[in-house]
């Protein structure tokens, strides 16, 4: 893995600790977590952890479940998108 931020490697662990095992948290999730992190610091660690192909970041689909109201605001904004869900990427 390349050298992290703090502020990535902080996010890293706190994927890792949430993780129940299914490799999917919410990124609400980990805002709340590391909410002494600003919301531009927040993004910049999850998007540097995209870039270095650590983690992959998914839209909420609201198929099988309604999103919570307690997430509106906390998601990750990319282009037209709004991610809600980070995943530990495997592919190497």
């Amino acid at each position: 893995m390349t050298n992290l931020s703090p502020a990535a490697a902080i996010l890293l662990g706190a994927f890792q600790a949430l993780d129940d095992g299914r490799n999917y948290v919410a990124i609400p999730a980990l805002r709340d977590r590391l909410s002494a992190l600003s919301h531009a610091d927040f993004d910049g660690a999850l998007n540097e952890l995209r870039r270095a192909r650590v983690l992959t970041c998914d839209a909420f689909d609201g198929r099988h479940e309604r999103m919570p109201a307690s997430w509106h605001g906390k998601g990750l904004v990319d282009g037209a998108s709004v991610l809600f869900w980070a995943a530990r990427r495997f592919d190497e």
